[in-house]
């Protein structure tokens, strides 16, 4: 959708109680007001088991207005959005309830693993009303893993509104413009934060500048003072997330980020068992799918990760599809790659890029990967075929080496070449390439034309 009039109104909403429905992989490309809206009425019901997922919004907004991306407001129970993409517009995702839905519950959001940036009011908001007395509320709700970004000037990253057993949790926060803004707004100075964690973030602010946070009335210049002030984020920490490419919005993070394993598990379990029903401090954090996608991917304990296929919030327990075992307070998250989540919208994946070149029996092998390799990690080289000068596998290459050959094969074979890296005698990440030795080869003429 591009250059959408809609006047006051959503390009897409779901209006009411509309149940057990998406809205996913769509772009929006400039509109006059809200890009994306689930919205409940007491006269109307309230949307309920709702992904929103994989959209991109942009340019939402006119003036004197206050347009979101993504607004959930009035919205029921059970609504997760994640993986959106959400810029350049006057608000990023906005969790509220408005006057007209101030006697509502809204109950269970997840927002994560989203991208905001740019946006020109508030890249992320999540809070309930005008006042903390409406008989409406939010509860149970949680963003966690968001990348957020700023690089202009007077915005709030983060602004917060009344509302009981709220998370926000391993997102990263970068606040880059040189003149005024925020990286926390606290809205409401009703609000009960008693019930609230906010920790485990990371935050990144100009360089030579002060980062603000506005807390209870006040305003704090640095991460330490609000800290101190607040007891919230008390094991966030502050640095440069080293994005691949911020200029071009890539927000993948590169191997040197502070924010790779620094994340903190989302809950932990009750009690120690084993089988496939597991109870956790808090469920909310979790879902079965909602009928459209599968469950989440976690990992319990030292366990391998295993899918959800189902969560009793009420009784704070999800079902896997497969039976683990698991002590006492082990951590439950959401599936990483390295000794911890990362923090961030993007888990840093390494990955290995090979070049197989085919000769007369022989294959020459070149390759680099993403990541920076620890001591005492080395390659290994593994191939399916006859057998060569070079019995596979080949251990113990050099963490340095980027370059070997593999000789004396079998011409017009087809080989599985698989080059791994190995830590501990096991592989942390590999590739597979498949190439034919050959004495056969072609050669074009080079014509020139003058």
């Amino acid at each position: 959708f591009f250059n959408m009039d809609t006047g006051n109104a959503p390009v897409i909403q779901f209006d009411g109680k509309v149940v057990d429905s998406k809205i996913a992989g769509n772009t929006l490309a400039g509109s006059t007001s809200i890009g994306i809206g689930v919205v409940g009425r007491p006269s109307k019901g309230q949307p309920g088991n709702i992904l929103v997922k994989g959209n991109e919004v942009s340019g939402h907004g006119s003036p004197g207005k206050h347009s979101a991306g993504i607004y959930l407001d009035g919205a029921g129970t059970n609504i997760v959005v994640e993986e959106n993409v959400v810029h350049d517009g006057q608000q990023g995702i906005k969790v509220d309830l408005e006057p007209e839905a101030a006697a509502l519950h809204t109950r269970r959001i997840i927002v994560r693993r989203n991208i905001l940036f740019n946006n020109s009011q508030i890249n992320l908001k999540m809070g309930a009303g005008e006042t903390c007395n409406q008989p409406g509320s939010l509860t149970e709700s949680a963003a966690v893993h968001n990348t957020i970004y700023s690089d202009i000037n007077n915005i709030t990253n983060v602004a917060f509104d009344c509302g009981e057993d709220l998370r926000w949790k391993n997102n990263i926060f970068v606040h880059k413009a040189p003149s005024d803004g925020f990286q926390y707004r606290l809205l409401n100075e009703q609000v009960n934060i008693s019930s609230w964690v906010v920790d485990y973030n990371l935050f990144m602010n100009q360089s030579g500048e002060v980062d603000h946070y506005k807390w209870f009335g006040r305003r704090y210049d640095t991460l330490p003072t609000f800290k101190n002030v607040s007891d919230q984020d008390r094991y966030s920490k502050e640095g440069n997330p080293q994005f691949e490419d911020a200029a071009n919005t890539d927000f993948s993070l590169t191997s040197a980020s502070p924010a790779r394993d620094a994340g903190d598990p989302l809950t932990v379990t009750r009690s120690a068992g084993d089988g496939t029903v597991i109870p956790v401090q808090e469920a909310w954090y979790f879902s079965d799918g909602l009928g459209w996608q599968a469950g989440d991917q976690v990992m319990v304990g030292d366990n391998a990760p295993v899918t959800v296929v189902g969560v009793d919030y009420d009784g704070r327990q999800i079902t896997v599809n497969q039976p683990v075992s698991w002590e006492m307070n082990d951590q439950v998250t959401y599936a990483y790659a390295g000794t911890a989540p990362d923090m961030g919208a993007i888990e840093f994946a390494p990955f290995i890029t090979i070049s197989a070149v085919p000769q007369d029996q022989a294959i020459s092998l070149r390759w680099q990967t993403n990541e920076v390799l620890a001591d005492g990690v080395t390659w290994r080289i593994e191939y399916t075929g006859p057998a060569g000068d070079q019995a596979s596998p080949i251990p113990g290459i050099h963490k340095n080496v980027t370059e070997y050959q593999l000789t004396a094969l079998t011409n017009y074979v087809i080989y599985d070449v698989t080059i791994s890296a190995i830590q501990d005698g096991l592989p942390i990440f590999a590739r597979t390439v498949r190439v034919m030795p050959t004495d056969k080869f072609a050669y074009l003429p080079l014509v020139q034309k003058r």
